[in-house]
């Protein structure tokens, strides 16, 4: 299938302007962050940039949770952002802790089922310090709007505990 559009939310500012320079004339990309409210937070950025988040990280991997440097930054909320009934074929949500923070910034979009699919990276308890929900809340939340749990991938362990999973996600 062709890709019509192309959407990006990116917070940490150096990946942003990677992310305009290689993919700018075909996605839109944001620099911010999505979340369920709009103000600003404490963001930890990562030796490796891909685990930065809001929440600081238990100790899971130590090789993961060598701080950079903690930066404020402003959330968004997803349903400002794309607030235009546009229809969504697929939106993957990796948040490292805030994935439910966001789909509650997504509700008028949940609730019209602008979104088709969803696959939302989702962090279970020992990733993460402080994260405020677990993957039922997901679950629970997302049947709520009628989207069912299709398909699970990419599910990493440590000592027989499960730290995070791909869930997919699609309107019923």
């Amino acid at each position: 299938f062709k890709i019509k559009n192309a959407y990006c939310c990116e917070p940490i500012n150096e990946l942003y302007e990677n992310l305009q320079k290689k993919h700018g004339k075909n996605v839109k990309i944001f620099n911010c962050a999505l979340s369920n409210k709009e103000k600003k937070r404490k963001f930890y950025i990562y030796e490796i940039p891909s685990q930065s988040s809001f929440y600081k990280q238990n100790k899971t991997y130590s090789s993961l949770q060598k701080i950079k440097k903690i930066i404020k930054i402003e959330s968004k909320i997803f349903d400002k952002i794309f607030n235009k009934n546009l229809k969504i074929d697929f939106c993957k949500i990796d948040a490292q802790g805030e994935d439910f923070q966001i789909l509650k910034g997504m509700s008028k979009n949940l609730k019209k089922g602008n979104i088709k699919l969803l696959k939302v990276e989702v962090c279970f308890p020992d990733v993460h310090k402080d994260v405020p929900n677990s993957y039922l809340d997901i679950l629970n939340y997302l049947n709520e709007f009628n989207y069912r749990l299709f398909s699970i991938s990419k599910i990493k362990y440590k000592d027989n505990s499960i730290l995070f999973l791909d869930a997919f996600f699609k309107k019923n």
